[in-house]
């Protein structure tokens, strides 16, 4: 048996290691890294996104309670399908405040309010979209 013969193509390659490396395709050109990029994309976005309620700011929340007997507010925020917070208030005869406010921790976006107003006559539902900017310290939510 003889040793196996050393192919010279192979040789001459070897000795030029720069020129083959660069004649290689570009990166994105390769078919490993087209099935990569996406995972690597994803491992991303899944770095960043506990840093996102980071961005969460204290923000003042006013209810601007409409003049008259108002006994009690019941109100909430919601986006979407969750409920971000909510709170029950009543109020003495007479002893009813121009505003309720609160503060709670909320991101920049868009918010579904809903308040329910009681007062003697009876119960009045109203609901407001608010959209919370990345500068907003306090939102005023008027309520007729």
């Amino acid at each position: 048996m003889s040793p196996p013969k050393a192919d010279p193509e192979l040789a001459e390659r070897d000795d030029e290691g720069d020129e083959a490396e660069s004649s290689r395709p570009p990166l994105a050109e390769r078919p490993w890294a087209r099935r990569l990029l996406p995972l690597l994309l994803l491992g991303l976005v899944l770095a960043v996104a506990p840093l996102w309620s980071e961005l969460q700011m204290e923000r003042e929340l006013v209810f601007r309670l409409p003049e008259g007997g108002v006994t009690a507010l019941e109100a909430s925020v919601s986006q979407g399908e969750d409920l971000i917070w909510s709170t029950t208030r009543r109020f003495d005869a007479g002893d009813m405040p121009e505003a309720v406010s609160r503060k709670i921790r909320l991101a920049p976006g868009r918010y579904q309010v809903v308040a329910v107003l009681e007062t003697r006559e009876g119960r009045r539902q109203v609901a407001r979209t608010l959209d919370v900017g990345d500068d907003a310290s306090q939102v005023v939510i008027p309520l007729p």
